[in-house]
C-alpha cells in the first residue's frame, strides 16, 4: 500500500514540476530573448556588422521559439495525460529543454566572443559550458532527491550573466558567483516548501479521495443491508413459491380483523382450504409441475376473493382465507362458492393438464368466540368434515358440537386422573333366592369417589368413556378389583360369586380373551366360577360370529356369561339363541311397573317364558318391594336383585348385611 502512495506522490511530483515548467519556461525564454536584444543595440551600438548582429539575433529567436514549441507540446502531452506522465517522456521533455536553454546560452556566449575578440576562442566557448553546469549541478545537489524546474531556468539565465562577463570580467563574476549563492540558498529552501507542499496537497487530496470513496462504500452498505432487510423480510412474512402472506403474515392480519369486527360489529370468517387428490398430481408430474399449479391455482382464488380480504398459503396445499365485514353469515357464501369453483377449473402445464378440487371449513367470529389459533384450528376441523362428506364442498364450523366435543375430552381426562389416583371403587348389590333366602352372589358396580362432587354414580361418567382406550383400562381394573375382594372374602370363608357389567367395546378386543386369562391367572385361589360377565342387550355387536367365539373362549376358562337388561333391544331373540350366556336378566324398567303396567308384566312374562324354552337361568333386576318378589315368584322366577333387597354397598359391609339378611315371610312358598 506505501509503495502505491509512493508511486502516486512521485507522480504528483513530476505533474506539478511540468506545470511550473510550462508556467516559466516562457517567462525565462522571452525574458533572456529581451535582455539579449537589448544588450545588444544598447550596448554595442555600431561596434558590430549589421549584418552579422542580425543574424545571430535571429539565430537566438528561432532557438526560443523551437523552444516555445516544445512547451506547446509538453502541455498537450500533459493535457492528454491528466498531469501524468511516465518517467522516460518526461526526462526527454527535461533534456531537450534543457539542450535548447543550453544552446540559447551557447549563442549569446557567442555574441560575447564578437563583442571582445581579444579573449583565447577556447575560453569564450568554454567558459557558458562551466557555468551552465556548475548551475545545474548546484541546483540538483540541493532539490531534496527530486528534480527541480531550475536546473532549466538557469542555463536559461546564465546566457545573459556571460554577456555581463564578456564586458566586464570583475564585475560579471562576482555578479554570477553571487547569482548562483543565491540560487542554490533559494532553491534549497524552495524545493523543501515545494515538496512539503506537494506531498501536503497530495496527502490532503488523497485522503478526501479515501474519505469520498468510503463514504460511498458506506452508502454502498447502507443501501445494500436495506435491500437485504427487505428481502428477509418479505421471506420472513410470505410464502416464496406464491407470494401470498405466510402464516406469520397472516395472525397478524387475522388478529387485526378481529379487533375491527369488535370495534364495527361485524363478522368475519376463516377459511381452510385444503386440494383434493393433489398428492396424486404430485406423484404423477413431479414437484416442479405440482409447484406451477399451485402457483397458478394461488392466483386464482386470490382473484375470488373481495378487496380487503386475505388469502394465505400455509403450507403444501393448504390455505387459509379471512373474509372481513360480513354483516350476516351468508354474505360469506359467494366467497366459497367462487373458491370451490377457482380450485376446479382444470390447469394446463406443458402438455398436462390437470384438475383438482377443494375441500373447505368455515368458521366465524364472533360467533365462535375463540382466539385466533382456536379459529383455524375449527376451520381446519371442519375442512376434515367437507372432506369426509365427499370433498369439494365447504363445511360451515358447529360450536355446539365443538362444546359438547371439548366437555367429552375434559371428562375422558378427568376420569382417566381418576383412575390414576385410584378414586374409583366398587359397590356390591347382592343378589338372592327370595324362596329360599339364599345369597347366590353380588354384582359388582364401579362408583366414583369425587374429591369435590362426592360419590358420583355410574351413568354419570362411563357414556362418556365408551367406545375409548380409557374404557379398556377401567374395565380391566373393575375385574382385577373384584377378584381381589373375592379373595379377601374367601380368606374370611365367606363365598360369593361377583357379576361384572363388561362393555361390548372391551369383549370385541382381539386380546381380551388373553387378558383375562392373565387376570384369573394372578388370582389363583378364585375358581374362574366364581365370575360371572354380564353384557348389555343393547350393546352393539358387529360381529356376532365373533363374539360368540370369545364367549366360548372364556367358557372354557370356566367364566359364565349373562344377558343384562334383556328385552330393551332389538336383537333380544338373536342373543339368546347366538350367544352362550347362562343367565338371562330381565331389565329393571319392566319390573318396577309390572304391578301396574299390564304391558311390562307382560314383557316379564315372556322373557321368563324364553329363559325356559331356551334353558336358562333368569333374574329380575329392580325388585325395589315385597310385592315385586311376590309377583315374580308367582311368574316362576326366583333370582332377584334390587333396592327392596338391598342397595350396593361398600365390601366391608356385604358380611354384616349377609349376616342380618332374611327374606319376607310371604316369599316363602
Amino acid at each position: 500500500m506505501e509503495v502505491v502512495k509512493q508511486q502516486q506522490l512521485q507522480s504528483h511530483v513530476d505533474s506539478l514540476r511540468l506545470q511550473l515548467l510550462v508556467s516559466e519556461a516562457p517567462v525565462a525564454i522571452i525574458t533572456s530573448s529581451i535582455i539579449s536584444v537589448l544588450l545588444i543595440i544598447f550596448l554595442l551600438g555600431d561596434v558590430i556588422d549589421k549584418t552579422m548582429l542580425s543574424s545571430w539575433v535571429v539565430l537566438i529567436v528561432i532557438v526560443a521559439i523551437l523552444r516555445m514549441f516544445l512547451v506547446r507540446k509538453i502541455v498537450r502531452a500533459l493535457t492528454q495525460n491528466k498531469l501524468s506522465l511516465n518517467q522516460y517522456k518526461l526526462k526527454r521533455y527535461e533534456t531537450v529543454y534543457g539542450l535548447g536553454a543550453f544552446l540559447n546560452g551557447c549563442l549569446l556566449g557567442g555574441l560575447g566572443i564578437l563583442i571582445d575578440a581579444n579573449w583565447p576562442l577556447g575560453i569564450q566557448f568554454i567558459i557558458p559550458f562551466v557555468l551552465a553546469g556548475l548551475s545545474a549541478a548546484a541546483v540538483s545537489s540541493n532539490s531534496s532527491s527530486l528534480p527541480s524546474y531550475y536546473g532549466f531556468i538557469f542555463p536559461a539565465l546564465l546566457p545573459l550573466s556571460y554577456g555581463l562577463f564578456a564586458i566586464d570580467f570583475k564585475f560579471a563574476s562576482a555578479l554570477v558567483l553571487l547569482y548562483l549563492i543565491l540560487m542554490v540558498v533559494t532553491s534549497k529552501r524552495f524545493n523543501t516548501t515545494l515538496v512539503n507542499n506537494i506531498r501536503l496537497r497530495f496527502e490532503n487530496e488523497t485522503l478526501i479521495d479515501e474519505l469520498k470513496t468510503s463514504n460511498q462504500t458506506q452508502a454502498d452498505l447502507i443501501v445494500e443491508k436495506q435491500e437485504q432487510h427487505k428481502m428477509l423480510e418479505r421471506m420472513a412474512h410470505y410464502d416464496i413459491l406464491t407470494n401470498l402472506p405466510n402464516r406469520v403474515l397472516l395472525a397478524d392480519r387475522l388478529s387485526q380483523a378481529m379487533v375491527q369486527c369488535q370495534r364495527r360489529r361485524q363478522s368475519l370468517a376463516v377459511v381452510f382450504l385444503d386440494l383434493d387428490s393433489f398428492k396424486a398430481v404430485n406423484d404423477t408430474y413431479g414437484h416442479d409441475v405440482g409447484d406451477k399449479m399451485l402457483i397458478t391455482l394461488s392466483s386464482r382464488m386470490k382473484d375470488a376473493l373481495r378487496e380487503g380480504d386475505t388469502l394465505s398459503r400455509i403450507g403444501g396445499d393448504e390455505f387459509v382465507a379471512v373474509l372481513t365485514d360480513l354483516a350476516k353469515v351468508k354474505d360469506c357464501q359467494p366467497v366459497l362458492e367462487r373458491l370451490l369453483k377457482a380450485a376446479a377449473i382444470p390447469v394446463t402445464v406443458g402438455d398436462a393438464v390437470m384438475q383438482v378440487s377443494a375441500s373447505i371449513g368455515v368458521t366465524l367470529y364472533p360467533q365462535d368466540g375463540v382466539d385466533a389459533d382456536q379459529l383455524m384450528r375449527h376451520a381446519d376441523q371442519a375442512m376434515y368434515v367437507a372432506k369426509q362428506a365427499g370433498k369439494n364442498r365447504y363445511h360451515l364450523f358447529d360450536t355446539a358440537q365443538d362444546k359438547a366435543v371439548i366437555l367429552q375430552r375434559e371428562s375422558l381426562g378427568n376420569i382417566s386422573s381418576a383412575l390414576e389416583r385410584q378414586e374409583f371403587e366398587l359397590f356390591y348389590q347382592p343378589k338372592v333366592n327370595m324362596n329360599t333366602g339364599d345369597v347366590i352372589g353380588v354384582e359388582a358396580l364401579i362408583r366414583w369417589q369425587h374429591p369435590v362432587r362426592g360419590l358420583v354414580p355410574p351413568l354419570d361418567f362411563l357414556p362418556a368413556i365408551e367406545g375409548h382406550a380409557i374404557s379398556l383400562e377401567i374395565g380391566e381394573w373393575v375385574i382385577k378389583a373384584a377378584m381381589t375382594q373375592a379373595t379377601k372374602w374367601l380368606n374370611m370363608g365367606v363365598y360369593l360369586p361377583i357379576s361384572i357389567n363388561i362393555s361390548a367395546y372391551q369383549l370385541q378386543q382381539d386380546d381380551f380373551v388373553t387378558r383375562l386369562a392373565a387376570l384369573l391367572a394372578a388370582h389363583p385361589k378364585v375358581s374362574p366360577r366364581c365370575l360371572t360377565l354380564e353384557i348389555l342387550e343393547t350393546s352393539a355387536l358387529s360381529d356376532i360370529r365373533k363374539v360368540s367365539a370369545t364367549m366360548r373362549a372364556c367358557s372354557d376358562l370356566g367364566v359364565d356369561f349373562a344377558l343384562d337388561d334383556f328385552g330393551t333391544g332389538y336383537s333380544s331373540l338373536t342373543y339368546l339363541r347366538r350367544l352362550p350366556a347362562n343367565l338371562i336378566k330381565i331389565d329393571q324398567s319392566f319390573v318396577r311397573d309390572m304391578l301396574i303396567d299390564p304391558d311390562d308384566l307382560a314383557i316379564v312374562e315372556g322373557v321368563i317364558a324364553l329363559a325356559k324354552s331356551f334353558k336358562r337361568d333368569v333374574i329380575a333386576e329392580g325388585v325395589e318391594t315385597i310385592e315385586h318378589g311376590t309377583a315374580l315368584l308367582q311368574l316362576g322366577c326366583e333370582l332377584a336383585q334390587g333396592y327392596g333387597i338391598a342397595r350396593p354397598m361398600p365390601a366391608d359391609d356385604i358380611r354384616v348385611w349377609m349376616n342380618n339378611w332374611k327374606p319376607d315371610e310371604t316369599w316363602q312358598i
